[in-house]
């Protein structure tokens, strides 16, 4: 079995091919469509962050992270 996975823009090349996949009997599902690219302006910002090593704002207070994380383990010779 082949899986193949098709991006199509226009609607009226997806009337053409439904037709011809139902007559040679080929199964197909259709799923959600991708979301849209980003602009060139955003996709030059998201480089930018990228190699300056991300902007860090989603990540939050590292050392409360850090506590949080470690809070269940038992370190070496503190039993």
């Amino acid at each position: 079995m082949t899986l193949l996975h098709l991006e199509i823009e226009r609607t009226e090349d997806l009337a053409l091919l439904l037709p011809l996949l139902d007559r040679l009997g080929i199964q197909w599902t259709e799923s959600q469509a991708l979301p849209a690219k980003p602009a060139a302006q955003d996709r030059s910002h998201l480089l930018s962050v990228i190699e300056s090593g991300g902007d860090g704002l989603s990540f939050g207070d590292a050392m409360a992270w850090q506590r949080e994380e470690r809070r269940d383990r038992t370190l070496p010779g503190r039993e």
